[in-house]
């Protein structure tokens, strides 16, 4: 049984509330796919954060998070969908194996060097026949920036390659990989590869690109006090959800993998 909402109007107006606009855009492409997964118990949420995605995605409490930021995981611990939330290094996890009946990963592997140790950790909680569900912008995010397309067009590489490795550095991307690197990765860890789906279509990248301004208020709100400050004047956040609603019709390829394996 999932344990996601199921209209994806939802999502985009929950995380509207709670998050900048280029975030919300964001998160909500990516809780409708991920709504669409059956997650059996237990589950492990791996790079929990703050509970942002959670906050909005689970209907009710799962039994495990984990991130490696301490703030993160006391504030995740407030908002009451993990039975357990714990500080722990995804790398070295305190759990015995076969543990888990399902694991996810929300845009969190890309920021992690040498994520094959994850990986393995991963497979090694995760009971046999146990799904691991995971999203990470492709290997397309950074030619598919509109700050990059606009340099290179103009024919300014150099400038076209300096905007994506600022983007990249900001966001601390590590592992922006192809398909064929995605599976090569997991199944050196002994996993099955059954999904490598995109997702997070160009129409939604192309809003959360150009949202990226007026998200620096929260982010430095976040940086600076633990927290992120979103402020919406009454009457706001349905607006946006209906101006952005189309958003959440929108196909065909994207910036993102959505993965799913077994083991």
């Amino acid at each position: 049984m999932s344990t996601g909402k199921s209209l994806p109007a939802n999502y985009l107006k929950d995380y509207l509330k709670v998050a900048p606009i280029s975030h919300s855009v964001w998160r909500a492409a990516e809780a409708k796919e991920l709504s669409k997964i059956d997650l059996p118990p237990p589950t492990l949420d791996v790079g929990c954060g703050f509970g942002e995605f959670a906050g909005v995605f689970f209907d009710s409490m799962i039994e495990v998070g984990i991130d490696i930021s301490l703030p993160d995981v006391l504030q995740a611990k407030q908002g009451k969908k993990y039975r357990r939330v714990e500080c722990i290094d995804a790398k070295k996890m305190p759990f015995r194996s076969n543990s888990f009946a399902s694991i996810l990963s929300v845009s969190v592997l890309e920021h992690i060097s040498r994520v094959d140790e994850v990986l393995a950790e991963i497979y090694r909680v995760l009971k046999v026949g146990g799904i691991f569900i995971f999203t990470v912008p492709s290997n397309r995010f950074s030619s598919e920036l509109i700050g990059h397309k606009f340099f290179k067009a103009v024919g300014l590489n150099r400038l076209s390659r300096l905007y994506s490795y600022i983007v990249n550095l900001t966001f601390r991307h590590h592992n922006l990989w192809s398909k064929a690197t995605w599976e090569k990765q997991l199944r050196q860890q002994g996993f099955t590869v059954n999904q490598v789906k995109s997702i997070v279509p160009f129409p939604v990248f192309r809003v959360w690109e150009l949202g990226l301004p007026l998200a620096l208020p929260s982010q430095l709100g976040k940086l600076l006090w633990g927290k992120r400050f979103v402020v919406r004047p009454p009457g706001l956040v349905p607006f946006l959800t209906l101006l952005l609603r189309p958003l959440s019709q929108a196909r065909g390829t994207g910036t993102n993998w959505l993965i799913i394996a077994r083991k």
